[in-house]
């Protein structure tokens, strides 16, 4: 008789009554909403490169295990534009599996010229990138959260070549979009 009272209290005050329990009810259990959790944010250059290049590639890497959650090729069309990666991409899982697993581990966050030219970059650990998230409570990674999505915003990019040379400036942001 119990249940149902407890049930009959949650689709009263809810809606529903899926996934009420004796801890939640008969207060509404809250949903939980895609936010920003932590950002990422990186800007640099090359100034004559030797060589014409037109594209720079841009990649995040463990560098321990080489989980990579993006290995891509852009050019001056990508600027101010956004990439989204998601669970449907092959490296998701696992790169997202040592984002959250509590360890600091060390990544790499890289930009050259493609294919094989200079470029800048940085292999720090993720309290380095990550900061503690925009809140500032997570640590050393994003250990509690589940990431949805990662945004790959190309803030910035410019790529000049002429007289066997290539210049190029990049800003980018890694947003990592998830729930608490």
């Amino acid at each position: 008789m119990r249940r149902y009272a407890i049930a009959l209290s949650c689709l009263l005050a809810c809606g529903f009554a899926i996934g009420c329990s004796d801890d939640d009810c008969p207060t509404c259990p809250s949903t939980a909403t895609e936010q920003p959790l932590a950002e990422l944010t990186e800007s640099g250059f090359a100034v004559d490169a030797p060589g014409i290049y037109s594209s720079v590639r841009v990649s995040l890497v463990y560098t321990t295990t080489w989980d990579t959650l993006f290995s891509v090729v852009v050019d001056n069309a990508d600027s101010k534009t956004t990439l989204s990666f998601t669970s449907s991409d092959p490296h998701f899982a696992d790169f997202v599996s040592k984002l959250t697993n509590g360890v600091d581990d060390n990544l790499s966050a890289a930009a050259y010229l493609h294919p094989g030219g200079g470029g800048f970059g940085r292999s720090a650990s993720e309290s380095f990138f990550l900061r503690g998230g925009l809140r500032r409570d997570l640590s050393p990674d994003l250990a509690g959260v589940h990431i949805t999505k990662v945004l790959l915003h190309i803030d910035g990019l410019g790529i000049i070549s002429g007289g066997g040379k290539t210049t190029f400036e990049l800003g980018y942001r890694v947003v990592f979009m998830g729930t608490r």
